[in-house]
């Protein structure tokens, strides 16, 4: 998926998604289960190792 059709599907630029994708700036929770919702993936698959 393209950062631009990713974006779109946020509610975000492409260029915050960059800056997401880089480490530029940190994901909020709500953002990274709106991330989760568009990638059909499950939070926990994200914050499992860190628990």
């Amino acid at each position: 998926m393209s950062q631009e059709r990713f974006g779109t599907a946020m509610g975000l630029s492409h260029a915050q998604v960059q800056k997401y994708e880089q480490g530029k700036n940190r994901i909020a929770v709500s953002t990274l289960v709106g991330i989760c919702e568009v990638l059909g993936a499950n939070p926990m698959d994200f914050l499992d190792p860190y628990f």
